[in-house]
């Protein structure tokens, strides 16, 4: 490989191993909630799955595709049909027992402390600091 293919990739590779897509953003989550150990079989599966798919049009699957439209019809409905089996059963998946929300942020308590205002009608954000 010669510098002139090679420079390009490189840039290639930082570009997209440093921006913030969904898979390096479900690994920060994931990371964060659980440490990096358990998080190595999904680094792995996404590493695994970019080579693939790249590999796979390297070998001549997106000339195969751009040769015959029927072919690409046929892939967009089976990940169409892929993903609406997944919104289905995350659809349909029974809740936990036990597992209810938690008041945080947003709860109806939240929403009257930020309305509450002083003397001058101005709201109050620590409404607990100005009450009468």
């Amino acid at each position: 490989m010669t510098l002139e293919h090679l420079l390009p990739l490189i840039g290639f590779v930082a570009v997209m191993s440093g921006t913030p897509g969904p898979n390096n953003l479900m690994l920060m989550a994931a990371g964060a909630n659980v440490g990096w150990r358990p998080c190595l079989p999904h680094l792995l599966g996404i590493a695994f799955g970019c080579q693939a798919l790249l590999w796979s049009l390297a070998l001549g699957l997106g000339g195969l595709l751009a040769h015959y439209p029927a072919l690409n019809w046929g892939l967009r409905l089976i990940g169409a049909g892929f993903l609406l089996t997944l919104a289905w059963r995350l659809a349909s998946a029974p809740t936990p027992p036990g597992d209810r929300p938690t008041p945080g942020p947003g709860t109806q308590r939240t929403h009257e402390a930020v309305l509450k205002k002083d003397d001058s009608g101005v709201p109050l954000r620590n409404s607990t600091r100005f009450q009468n």
